[in-house]
């Protein structure tokens, strides 16, 4: 026999519709993201894909994030960009974050303008930023323009004045850092191989102070066993090799482990050897930031007693 609610329907059938209603309405939260906390996306036009091809300067940046490049050619805020090859007008930021939705980063560096007029640019500016917090994006990274031109001259200062708008975005005044060097360019804007690396080790400080804990660098992976105590043939052997610092899971392997000793997924060496000898053991870990450390160690395997 079904149990009725007050209201004539059963309790399973009400507490159904309450289930179904609290799933939709959080389905439908536009402030919530899917992404992890240390995703970083990155939207710009064709300046900053400089970044795809110079591939060190990227993974240096890239160095514990989850960098998401967006980049297009001729990419503008608001207004779909010019034409390039092979795509007739090019998605712009704001159709970008539309599309992204949910898995944008929770950390958003924008590096877009050279193609934008400097009349409306605070404007859609604003437009963008309205679109990032719908959508639950924390913090913004904006990128400020080469000023080679005129007109972004006058782009960088409606950049530099939206912090007293936007609480969420910091400026990263690229412009300031690049006036000094043009041997970073190889057209006055878009940059040469020296100018990708040098713009790697500008912005990452930015990315890290905007997204906080989640990027923060783990400290350096390192190995603190010096010495592995020597083993006996026949006789069960175990030993931990210690190590300090970096994220957490560890990737282990070893090269010139004596036959009957094995390595487990958390360093530790166990087993029973087989023959007496001295190997040099050479050990290689990863940790989940991508960062590695290798050391090299003897293990003294002795005869039977």
């Amino acid at each position: 026999m079904a149990i009725r609610a007050r209201n004539g329907l059963p309790c399973l059938v009400v507490l159904l519709l309450v289930a179904l209603a609290g799933s939709a309405s959080a389905s439908a939260s536009p402030n919530v993201l899917e992404s992890p906390q240390n995703r970083v996306t990155l939207i710009s036009d064709s300046v900053a894909g400089v970044l795809y091809w110079v591939a060190p300067a990227r993974a240096e940046l890239a160095r514990g994030l989850e960098l998401d490049l967006q980049n297009k050619g001729c990419r503008k805020l608001v207004d779909p960009g010019c034409p390039q090859p092979g795509e007739p007008h090019p998605p712009s930021v704001l159709a970008t974050i539309e599309e992204l939705g949910g898995q944008i980063g929770p950390t958003v560096v924008i590096d877009v303008g050279y193609n934008d007029l400097w009349s409306s640019y605070g404007d859609n500016l604003d437009k963008v930023m309205k679109a990032l917090v719908a959508v639950g994006v924390q913090h913004v990274v904006w990128v400020t323009l080469e000023e080679f031109r005129d007109p972004w001259i006058g782009i960088n200062k409606a950049i530099r004045a939206a912090p007293e708008r936007w609480s969420q975005l910091i400026v990263a005044d690229w412009a300031r850092v690049a006036a000094d060097n043009p041997s970073w360019f190889y057209d006055g804007v878009h940059m040469n191989q020296e100018g990708g690396f040098a713009f790697a080790d500008f912005l990452r400080p930015y990315v890290l102070q905007a997204c906080g804990e989640p990027c923060a660098p783990p400290p350096p992976l390192e190995v603190v066993t010096a010495r592995l105590p020597s083993a006996r043939v026949g006789k069960p052997y175990g030993v931990t090799v210690l190590t300090r610092g970096g994220a957490l899971p560890l990737g282990w392997s070893v090269l010139g482990l004596p036959r009957g000793l094995h390595l487990n997924d958390v360093g530790r060496i166990s087993g029973i050897p087989r023959t007496a000898g001295v190997s040099m053991l050479t050990f290689r870990l990863r940790d989940s930031r991508d960062q590695k450390a290798t050391i090299n160690l003897l293990l003294a395997v002795r005869k039977r007693a």
